[in-house]
């Protein structure tokens, strides 16, 4: 039996991931720069990923009895080169981030998490009560000049049921580099089927 070259095996196995398919429902931009999996319960808004005009992809979700929601945005970002943490603490970003909740809200943990795939960028976990009856968790990220934010809205005393769905999107949610060629012409609103990596 033949076996493969050391180099060949490593390319073999880095490709590997790519080729695993998403759980369904699941979403995955265009430009292969962010997914996530949704649980049976949860329903994609029917809205294009490039509808609104304020962000480069806009995505909305929401389990099918309204309890809880997510909205998923990436912009462009000129701020510093690098990531997430190029922006600063994840809790003076977490406190400065206050003020754009849904009030009265208040920060209630904020943590950095390792990105969960290979080449995915690592994420700032940031969670917000909101009032007595809501809470807010934020996931963001940052690659090439982009900000990805993910927004979960569910109730403060969830049940077990859809904190477990909250939390297995959370998990599954990751954002990447793309190559520089898919960068520009993504940046630029053009839709990308299947190019990119």
């Amino acid at each position: 039996m033949r076996s493969l070259p050391r180099a060949d095996f490593v390319r073999a196995a880095i490709a590997l991931p790519l080729l695993v398919p998403l759980p369904t429902p699941a979403f995955q931009s265009d430009d292969k720069s962010f997914d996530f999996a949704l649980p049976p319960s949860w329903k994609l808004d029917a809205a294009p990923p490039r509808g609104d005009p304020s962000h480069l992809f806009c995505v909305r979700a929401a389990r099918s009895d309204g309890v809880a929601q997510l909205e998923m945005t990436v912009d462009a970002d000129s701020g510093p080169k690098g990531g997430i943490s190029a922006l600063g603490s994840v809790d003076t970003l977490g406190l400065s981030l206050l003020s754009s909740q849904p009030q009265p809200a208040k920060l209630v943990s904020a943590s950095k998490v390792p990105g969960s795939a290979p080449f995915a960028a690592g994420t700032y976990e940031l969670r917000y009560a909101i009032g007595a009856s809501q809470q807010r968790v934020v996931k963001l990220a940052r690659a090439q000049q982009r900000l990805f934010k993910l927004a979960v809205a569910l109730p403060a005393e969830p049940s077990d049921e859809v904190r477990a769905e909250v939390e297995s999107i959370l998990q599954s949610w990751k954002a990447f580099p793309v190559n520089a060629g898919c960068l520009s012409q993504s940046n630029r609103g053009a839709v990308l089927p299947g190019v990119c990596y």
